[in-house]
């Protein structure tokens, strides 16, 4: 991601430093492409002179968005370890330790259901850099592999998840 993201804007490094923080700012409970789309979507309206307006979060992440844009830290113990493996290929003086973004993905993948806390963050956290050591993998390496399996195996059962729920009466799908 970081490769396209320098690609996509000739190799400006400012510039692809503001979309990472974008794309993190914006990927909270969020796929891919809808991520992608709402941090273009605000980078587009901060070029035309708007405010940043329909995000998924509403005002507070268009605020810590304009923040970005001007210039200003932010914050986010999720968000801030995804910008900084997005930075590894842009600017890795941006990068400080090891991160790994540990997200609801990942704490699938440990068994874990929802966002995961403080403790359980820095517990997965460590696991990944571990796993990533044994396999001589840096850990953002590591975190990708477990995300994307993870994540495939959950789409690939998602039909029959959902017709499960149905049949129990428990909602309409797993999202519900």
């Amino acid at each position: 991601s970081s490769k396209d993201i320098l690609d996509l804007v000739n190799g400006d490094v400012v510039e692809a430093e503001k979309i990472a923080q974008i794309l993190a700012i914006t990927s909270q409970d969020t796929n891919v492409k809808t991520n992608t789309g709402f941090a273009f979507k605000a980078l587009a309206q901060y070029k035309a002179g708007l405010p940043i307006e329909g995000m998924r979060w509403g005002k507070s992440q268009n605020e810590k968005i304009m923040r970005v844009l001007n210039g200003e830290p932010w914050e986010g113990r999720k968000t801030n370890s995804f910008y900084q493996n997005l930075m590894v290929q842009i600017d890795p003086t941006k990068v400080s330790g090891e991160p790994t973004t540990q997200d609801i993905w990942m704490a699938r993948a440990f068994g874990l259901s929802g966002h995961p806390g403080d403790a359980q963050y820095q517990i997965m956290e460590k696991i990944t850099q571990n796993i990533a050591a044994q396999n001589g993998w840096t850990p953002p390496q590591a975190q990708a592999a477990i995300w994307v399996a993870t994540k495939a195996r959950n789409e690939s059962m998602r039909s029959e998840i959902n017709a499960h729920i149905k049949k129990k009466g428990w909602g309409k799908n797993a999202d519900t």
